[in-house]
């Protein structure tokens, strides 16, 4: 059998090709050569497996998923199926710069007590233009507050500040995936997961404070379509999060965060028409913590018509 590349990379998609090339162009062109790369197509769409046989490099393999798998467990299907010392993760409308892999890796490499290395990331548009504005902000916001270096602990860096990117600007080691860890009813937010697994392997991160990574904003990303689902699997984390004693200092956090997607929950259960739900999401985010929106939102839900009128009132307005 042959030995593994040192770094296993999964790319994800699911009917969308546009940037898919260029994503896997950027792998092709990193200067770290020990790598092999598997598209895990959960869509089985033949314009996905022409961009792998076009670029024909044989360390891309393309892998159609016989039975649609959804966001989540795509991700987790291809992680887990790797058998290199590190995996990371690109999604298939981002990219690296040439030398992602050979700036982390190394660093993987020199300290064992090390889970994950990561970087900063440039904010790009559809056309692959550097918007610095957006760049800056995002940079400020996540990781505005870290040293460059060794980070440690990591739970609330991770999970709560959300500084970690594992979905395109993290290498992993791979034996923070415990099969028996794995959410399996998580539609989304597969990334957080994988968060939460490198938190619980009780390691340390690195950060590295240069843009490595390329992360695209457009209108077909998952987060500019979230939806129902998205703030449910949300709700789900932080539900099983509030459940881990290790956990325990973070847990105020995560009840304000909790209370947030189930209040969003309601709502859009709220819009459409589904009354019962909504009220039952509701009594969750009352639950997680009593705030001026939670209250509000439950008292759409009991309502009925005269809320949902109010709940599209209040999403036309942007609240």
């Amino acid at each position: 059998m042959a030995t593994p590349a040192k770094v296993a990379i999964v790319v994800p998609t699911f009917e969308r090709t546009q940037y898919l090339e260029q994503a896997l162009s950027s792998v092709v062109a990193q200067e770290w050569t020990d790598w092999s790369l598997t598209v895990y197509d959960d869509g089985r769409t033949p314009e996905v497996h022409d961009i792998v046989r076009r670029l024909g490099d044989p360390r891309i393999s393309y892998h159609p998923n016989p039975v649609r798998l959804g966001i989540a467990q795509n991700k987790f299907a291809g992680w887990l199926a790797t058998r290199s010392r590190y995996i990371a993760n690109l999604d298939d409308d981002d990219t690296w710069e040439p030398d992602f892999l050979s700036t982390l890796v190394p660093i993987l490499e020199a300290d064992q007590s090390l889970a994950v290395a990561f970087s900063s990331q440039y904010i790009i548009d559809e056309a692959g233009t550097v918007d610095p504005e957006r760049t800056r902000a995002n940079q400020n916001h996540y990781r505005g507050m870290l040293t460059p270096g060794r980070q440690w602990p990591i739970d609330r860096l991770a999970l709560v500040d959300m500084s970690l990117p594992v979905a395109t600007g993290s290498v992993i080691s791979r034996d923070v995936l415990d099969a028996g860890r794995l959410p399996h009813a998580l539609n989304m937010h597969a990334d957080f997961w994988l968060a939460y697994l490198i938190v619980s392997s009780r390691r340390a991160a690195f950060y590295h404070d240069r843009a490595l990574v390329s992360y695209r904003i457009h209108d077909q990303s998952a987060t500019a379509g979230a939806g129902l689902v998205w703030h449910a699997s949300w709700a789900d984390c932080y539900r099983a999060f509030l459940d881990d004693e290790a956990l325990r200092a973070l847990w105020p956090d995560f009840r304000a965060q909790l209370a947030i997607s189930e209040r969003r929950v309601a709502a859009l259960q709220l819009i459409a028409g589904d009354t019962r739900s909504a009220r039952q999401a509701s009594r969750r985010a009352l639950t997680a913590a009593i705030t001026p929106s939670t209250v509000a939102v439950a008292g759409a839900a009991l309502a009925g018509r005269v809320g949902r009128q109010a709940a599209l009132a209040a999403r036309r307005a942007g609240r």
